[in-house]
């Protein structure tokens, strides 16, 4: 059940973020409103993190979008249009589901506000961004109860016909999984699998991002994680990671940048949590498993230990 309906999710958000990228690009022009300064200069400032996003510039691009973000200070509409293309950023491509979710939740502070440029941009956008707004961060919420309430909203409004649809659905899974832990695992499972590369979907930035966002959780209600379920999530966050980074660091090579200034933080965190977890793992079978891992980052040894500390700081710890 939680795969079917988190399929559509996935594919829904696939379209939407490709389809965004497109058409920013292409139709720019038409885009400028002369009633609207503020706008012009936050649209440029987006269509420039894309260009850095498409080239796999990824530290480029958000620093980009916090740009945009400090340019629009003091406007509430647009402060919340700004923290939803971080939250974008953040989850579909920066493998971080902590930022995401706190952006997602600055983005609807001021709902009113946000909410009437999110109706009045649609036409031009062709996307409703608050819509988004409230499905990304109901998926990364804390509880059913945070979620349903988003949820709700999205089925209320009865604005944006997929978003209604994907809503309902996901509502109608939370009923059937008491555990709020055991419906985010279902939605890792949907972006990227290591049974078979026949299911792996590839999408690894919302895989990691969804993996860090649960372990950072270990300890909290609905959660309350297995040393067993840590290990599990743990080893796929390493390895769907390394998985990433070398996918955009072909695609930033290719474009003539190199990864150290760029790409390195998605390895950084996955690193930084191993180190933290190991001082606890008693289980011989688990730094097995880990060690398993760490060699496969061997195949950039020479770039992770010149650039990447805590990469030798697990090494070390796993006597490697």
């Amino acid at each position: 059940m939680i795969f079917g309906i988190l399929l559509v999710l996935r594919i829904i958000v696939g379209i939407t973020s490709r389809a965004r990228s497109h058409r920013s690009e292409k139709m720019m022009e038409s885009f400028n409103d002369s009633a609207d300064p503020v706008w012009n200069d936050f649209f440029q400032s987006f269509l420039q993190s894309l260009q850095f996003k498409n080239v796999a510039m990824l530290s480029s691009a958000l620093r980009e979008r916090e740009r945009a973000l400090d340019m629009v200070r003091g406007h509430r509409d647009y402060e919340s249009l700004a923290y939803h293309n971080l939250q974008v950023l953040k989850f579909m491509h920066c493998c971080d589901g902590i930022g995401a979710y706190a952006d997602g939740k600055k983005s609807l502070e001021y709902k009113t506000e946000y909410r009437e440029l999110s109706d009045r941009k649609e036409p031009v956008l062709r996307y409703s961004s608050y819509e988004e707004s409230l499905i990304y961060t109901a998926m990364l919420a804390k509880s059913h109860d945070e979620a349903r309430e988003l949820l709700k909203e999205v089925v209320e409004r009865n604005k944006v016909r997929t978003a209604v649809k994907q809503a309902k659905e996901m509502l109608e899974s939370m009923e059937k999984t008491p555990r709020w832990f055991d419906f985010q695992r279902g939605c890792t499972s949907v972006f990227y699998s290591r049974h078979s590369a026949a299911e792996d979907k590839g999408d690894y930035s919302p895989a990691c991002a969804m993996l860090q966002l649960m372990l950072s959780r270990a300890d909290d209600r609905g959660y309350n994680l297995t040393e067993e379920e840590y290990v599990d999530m743990l080893d796929d966050y390493l390895v769907v990671a390394l998985k990433y980074f070398t996918l955009r660091t072909n695609v930033l090579i290719q474009n003539g940048g190199a990864p150290e200034g760029e790409l390195l933080f998605i390895v950084k965190n996955p690193l930084r949590m191993l180190i933290d977890f190991l001082p606890d793992c008693e289980e011989k079978r688990f730094k097995e498993v880990f060690k398993s891992v760490l060699e496969e980052y061997e195949t950039y040894d020479q770039q992770f230990s010149m650039f990447v500390s805590e990469y030798g700081q697990a090494r070390k710890a796993l006597d490697m």
